[in-house]
């Protein structure tokens, strides 16, 4: 592991030695100190709203980074926003697609993931919807701020939206100022970073902006697996031709080429039936765990070297502003283009019974179960391409309530023009078209109705049309080489929110979520999702504006979620003509009629212990074996039901001096499923399939089922400055709060159901020193170095863990009940480096 280590200093503990060294030096030896009397929380203005309003004064649940904010807590990417945002989740699935969730809406490992379906967290660049779930991470450069807002967002931002928003805020050009910054980093694991931006005025009224960069990331396992390289750039460009008018341009790139399929330590274990360990104090189920007797934390074949993930995307957005008599317009187009190739390698560790030489013989555990590994070769090859061209044209009120006005109002038009293309020449061998066009209509107003009590109403038209063309067939009867369909919806929000002082306000909202539905790979569709969301929250500050406190409380009635699955049906329905199978008794003789023995299946399949003859004899049982799968069985999409969400957050900012801020981010949530039955919606999908298997722990009803991440977490920071002449020394601490994770129910409404626990809560903290001066450099150039640590302490926690039950594989070897495997994740190792930047 060391060769991955970029920094002179090796030793962990040596540089934690001197962060705290350094620390202690500063707070020891002021040279000056700031005056502690004139001291508040500064004012952030966002455009949550399609308008600038102070954050304070927006009745909405918005949480907002800046580039000093993101760089204390070391925020250079997508996947690290989870840390600083409680209620905001992250997963990587398939390639670089990513999950981004908000209050838990979005988030489940078996949700709609592919380039092919919707997002349920609507991700901007400059007000630009990025529809495909894929190139996200490649933007977290050159950014003014990021905005995250909670709760359905439809009525503004239209589609995608229904867990909420985020808007990426470039840095534009400033006209008549020449300045810029460049950035280097480097750190263990292979970490180099760098960055740079310029400003470039030309004329009194025209300024261009060029900004770029690179980052290397060297994988956590032994194997490397997880190693990525970015490089990005970015052109932009502000002119004012009048005083009334202003004109932004934007063109950026990116590539991201990737090693492996996620850059997280690897856990896998066995377990066997051994009444030992309680597993909860609510059953009677016990077990015990065998981890595998060779590094397992940070370990992956070495054939996944080969597989790789490679992004391109590129894009550009105009926008141009007037002011007019009675209002303001904003016209903006954006164009993006995305491409994905995915290169998957067969090569892993897999479950055997058949290597007793890989485990520890521990009485009463199986001891013929271990891992063998399989010659890597090249398994699946596939390219998918995402092009989007939308314009959005909208008139927005010189009046602003938050200003003092009587009303306020915003009203404006948008059409999407969206197409995904995927395909698949190695491995399924399919090819996937998705065509969709999306109009909305929208207006929002606010009006004061009695002295600051202001009512906020929001309403728009959604217009959603979805083509289908593709080749994924297996059977005549799934035949849908192109399907056309469109949904109309109305989407609203009412918000009744009341200044109780000039720092303080409450507000209560209903909004309605509506996400657009979905074609499968094989052309099925699964119905649109809604959501009704009901929320209260409060804003306000205290002391002098030295201390703000935000809260909001919600409740989700989740309709119609979408989930993967997978459709089963007969093989030879009882009611066609019976096969011919070979006869068992006689090989070489004649065929024979199959047997049905159930009046749903013929029985096709011999002996399902003996893999030497499934699929060509009979054996008079009528089993799994004797069901195949749809093609598209891999990627059916259907809606079983719904789900009831509720949850709370609390962010508190305290300036305790001058130079010493504290802060909290916390949040808690509880997901139900509510009618919730995956077989019936699979028999919705396939109205055929009057004999669809449903296996019962897969199938059945999960009505009252709890799901999702762990119900707590929260955030605690410190930081402290101290200045030394015009220098300034700062210190940042965070401690991060993951509550345990729900336990797994296995072999789900059987009669030998029991429990598997989860993952565990645990801490983790960061740490930095920054020091920041003039010297030494040209008058108006400012540098920065900054010493940082991440997960101080080198916690090794799982951040993701699931059990499989495998009882019925082993049962011919000697197994017992309750038997299976556990797969899992680890959070990060430890991490650390420095940054030197300049800005001048």
């Amino acid at each position: 592991m060391s060769s991955r280590i970029g920094l002179r200093c090796k030793n962990w503990q040596f540089s934690c030695f001197m962060l705290l060294a350094l620390f202690i030096f500063s707070t020891a030896t002021p040279i000056f100190a700031a005056e502690d009397e004139e001291f508040m929380l500064e004012e952030i203005t966002v455009t949550a709203e399609k308008r600038e309003a102070e954050l304070q004064k927006v009745p909405i649940d918005i949480t907002v980074l800046r580039p000093e904010e993101m760089d204390r807590s070391g925020v250079y990417s997508i996947y690290d926003l989870k840390k600083v945002i409680p209620d905001l989740d992250t997963a990587t699935q398939t390639g670089n697609q990513v999950m981004v969730s908000i209050r838990g809406v979005g988030g489940a490992a078996d949700t709609l993931w592919n380039p092919i379906h919707e997002t349920t967290t609507a991700i901007h660049i400059d007000g630009i919807q990025l529809t495909r779930a894929n190139g996200f991470d490649n933007m977290f450069y050159d950014l003014q701020r990021v905005e995250v807002l909670k709760g359905p967002q439809g009525t503004l931002y239209g589609r995608g939206s229904t867990a909420g928003s985020m808007n990426m805020l470039t840095q534009k050009p400033i006209i008549g100022e020449f300045g810029g910054n460049f950035t280097f980093e480097e750190g263990n694991y292979d970490l180099r970073r760098s960055e740079a931006a310029i400003n470039i005025p030309v004329m009194d009224k025209l300024a261009f902006r060029l900004s770029g960069r690179w980052i290397r990331k060297g994988g956590y396992s032994d194997a490397g697996d997880g190693s990525s390289e970015a490089r990005s750039g970015r052109l932009s460009m502000t002119w004012e031709p009048t005083d009334k008018d202003t004109i932004t341009m934007t063109f950026d790139m990116g590539k991201s080429d990737s090693n492996g399929y996620g850059n997280s330590g690897s856990y896998f274990a066995t377990y066997g039936g051994v009444r030992i360990v309680p597993v909860s104090p609510w059953t009677t189920d016990y077990t015990t765990v065998l981890e595998l007797p060779y590094k397992t934390r940070w370990y992956k074949n070495d054939a996944l070297r080969n597989g790789g993930v490679f992004n391109d995307s590129y894009g550009y957005m105009a926008q141009w502003e007037r002011e007019l008599p009675f209002a303001y317009g904003v016209a903006l187009y954006g164009h993006r283009d995305m491409e994905e190739e995915l290169a998957y390698m067969y090569g892993y560790a897999m479950l055997s019974p058949f290597a007793p030489d890989l485990t520890q013989p521990t009485p009463g555990l199986i001891t013929d179960v271990g891992l063998y590994t399989r010659e890597p070769y090249l398994y699946s090859h596939s390219i998918s391409k995402g092009k989007t061209d939308s314009l959005e044209v909208r008139l927005l009120s010189k009046e602003t309530i938050t200003k003092g006005d009587k009303y306020e109002w915003v009203v404006g038009a948008m059409a999407q023009d969206d197409e995904t293309d995927e395909v698949n020449d190695l491995g399924a061998n399919y090819w996937v078209n998705i065509k969709t066009k999306s109009y909305g209509l929208y207006a929002q107003a606010a009006y004061e109705l009695y002295d600051k009590l202001n009512l906020s109403v929001g309403y728009r038209r959604a217009m959603d049309e979805k083509e289908y063309n593709g080749d994924y067939i297996v059977t005549p009867e799934v035949d849908v080489p192109y399907r056309k369909v469109d949904w109309d919806e109305n989407v609203y929000k009412i918000n009744l929110n009341w200044f109780v002082t000039d720092n303080s306000m409450t507000y209560v909202q209903y909004s309605k979520g509506y996400k657009t539905g979905n074609f499968n790979y094989g052309g099925k569709v699964s119905p649109p999702e809604f959501m009704d969301s009901y929320e209260v929250g409060f804003k306000s500050r205290f002391l002098d504006n030295k201390l703000q406190v935000n809260g909001t409380a919600y409740y989700y009635d989740y309709k119609n979620y979408t989930k993967w699955t997978t459709a089963v049906y007969c093989a030879y329905p009882a009611d066609g003509p019976a096969p011919m199978v070979p006869n068992i008794d006689d090989p070489e003789g004649p065929m024979i009629p199959a047997r049905s023995t159930n009046g749903i299946c013929y029985d096709i399949d011999s002996d399902e212990t003996n893999e030497t003859y499934q699929g060509i004899y009979p054996d008079n049982n009528v089993s799994r074996w004797d069901y195949v799968d749809q093609r598209d069985a891999a990627s059916i999409a259907v809606s079983p039901g719904g789900a009831e969400q509720m949850g709370a957050n609390l962010n508190i900012m305290y300036l305790l001096t001058a130079k010493d801020t504290f802060s909290f981010n916390g949040s808690y949530s509880k997901n139900e499923y509510k009618d919730y039955n995956i077989s019936n919606a699979i028999l919705a999908t396939y109205p055929g399939a009057d004999n669809a298997r449903l296996d019962p722990e897969l199938y059945n009803d999960l009505d009252g089922e709890r799901f999702g991440s762990a119900p707590y977490r929260f955030n605690v920071g410190y930081s402290h400055t101290e200045f030394i002449g015009m220098d300034m020394l700062t210190f940042n601490t965070t401690a991060y709060y993951n509550g345990k994770a729900l336990d797994q129910i296995m072999l789900k409404f059987r009669d030998n159901q029991y429990t598997m626990p989860t993952t565990s809560d645990y801490w983790t903290m960061d740490a930095s020193v920054t020091y920041s001066s003039s010297r030494w450099v040209p008058e108006g150039t400012r540098w920065n170095a900054r010493f940082w640590c991440n997960n101080v302490f080198g916690s090794e926690h799982l951040a993701s863990l699931y059990w499989t039950d495998m009882a019925q594989y082993f049962a011919q070897y000697g197994g017992q009940p309750n038997t299976g495997y556990a797969s899992g994740t680890y959070i990060s190792p430890r991490t650390y480096g420095v940054t030197l930047s300049f800005d001048f």
